[in-house]
């Protein structure tokens, strides 16, 4: 049995960032209850990034949250931390 998560991003508004935090959550949740760590794992990666970003509001963050703690929760409590998406290696972008 395989899953697949589509994400689909319209747009550049907070209603689209919102969207797309939804889906993820939707997926991550979806990995986790058919046992896909890895997928959940992926997933989480980039629901952290956002969470951590200062311009995510809090209701934003509640939905984040939520699935985080879900997800973390079904995998006895571990799962990835905070990884930036771009690492500093000390270069101009």
């Amino acid at each position: 049995m395989s899953t697949i998560i589509v994400y689909r991003h319209v747009g550049r508004g907070p209603e689209s960032i919102a969207r797309l935090a939804w889906q993820a959550s939707q997926g991550l949740l979806t990995a986790t209850r058919v046992g896909r760590r890895d997928l959940a794992e992926e997933i989480s990666v980039w629901m952290i990034n956002t969470r951590e970003d200062p311009r995510c509001t809090q209701a934003l963050g509640r939905i984040l949250d939520s699935a985080l703690a879900i997800a973390f929760a079904r995998f006895g409590g571990a799962g990835p931390g905070f990884v930036p998406i771009q690492s500093d290696d000390g270069e101009a972008a």
